[in-house]
């Protein structure tokens, strides 16, 4: 099945949790009160990232020191490798909307975003037997995305250790991630695909290359 093009597509909107309002370097996320969407707890290799509170209250986990941050508190910077997460301090409240943005600025982060978001609300369905298996599906190939994205999960949170154990969860990241990748291929999934971002496969075949 071909899949839907989305590269003019500026906002994605799941409801009650998230809208992503992309089309430049800067990513603007808005959670609505009651949304239960969290980052996850993630880092990236090659990237230092941004986040700025533009309204409501954020709870940010950084380098496993947990604070919450508003407005006033200015930009928080994600330097590569350290660990971080993001969600709503609370359930109530006004609507709480956060700037992401990275070092360097090269697309990588609205291309993540723009696969991430077309992939989950894919209409036309990859496999004959899609929706049977749509739950892990999705998880799949997101995390492939995610490989080829400098997005890479804590998929066992070994802080505890200090410095060795971030490099135990690196070296398990990247396992299973490749692990994902490999197996994907068989499938025809994914790091990127050009109906959902317009330098979707630039920016990854220039990653590889540097690699």
């Amino acid at each position: 099945m071909p899949r839907t093009k989305t590269r003019h597509v500026t906002s994605f909107t799941r409801p009650s949790s998230v809208t992503y309002s992309l089309g430049g370097p800067q990513a603007t996320i808005t959670l609505p009160p009651h949304s239960s969407w969290t980052s996850g707890l993630h880092y990236h290799a090659t990237h230092t990232e941004y986040l700025s509170v533009l309204q409501g209250v954020a709870s940010i986990t950084l380098s496993g020191r947990s604070q919450d941050y508003t407005p006033g508190d200015g930009i928080i910077v994600v330097p590569r490798y350290a660990r971080h997460e993001w969600h709503r301090a609370s359930h109530t409240g006004e609507d709480l909307i956060v700037r992401e943005w990275t070092d360097p600025e090269d697309g990588l982060k609205e291309s993540f975003f723009r696969n991430l978001n077309s992939v989950i609300n894919e209409p036309n369905p990859p496999l004959p037997c899609y929706s049977m298996f749509r739950g892990w599906w999705i998880e799949w190939q997101i995390l492939v995305i995610c490989n080829s994205m400098d997005n890479y999960p804590v998929f066992l949170d070994l802080a505890w250790l200090g410095f060795l154990g971030r490099m135990i969860e690196d070296l398990i990241a990247r396992v299973v991630l490749w692990a994902l990748v490999l197996a994907g291929g068989v499938f025809g999934l994914k790091g990127a695909y050009e109906e959902y971002a317009p330098v979707s496969m630039s920016v990854v075949k220039g990653r590889r290359k540097n690699a």
